[in-house]
């Protein structure tokens, strides 16, 4: 997978209310290379994926990852029952 083909994972996951689940057959090397293309997108100035955190998911250690923003997007209904 190239840089480019992650960067596009990191957007596709900003761009879900809450993440994605990548599916994968080494999941700990697909952290190890997000962390790296989130580094190196942060050095180039883009920060937009700070928002993300890596996850080993917890029904499927071996076979997927999931990319989950840290901050879940709220919904309609959450903000309009919000306290003013």
């Amino acid at each position: 997978m190239t840089n480019g083909e992650l960067e596009q994972i990191l957007y596709s996951a900003l761009a879900q209310p809450v993440g994605l689940e990548i599916s994968t057959n080494s999941p700990a090397d697909l952290k190890r290379r997000l962390y790296q293309t989130r580094a190196a997108a942060k050095k180039a100035g883009i920060e937009v994926f700070d928002d993300l955190s890596f996850r080993t998911s917890p029904t499927n250690a071996e076979g997927s990852l999931w990319i989950i923003h840290k901050k879940p997007a709220t919904t309609a209904k959450e903000t309009s029952n919000a306290p003013t």
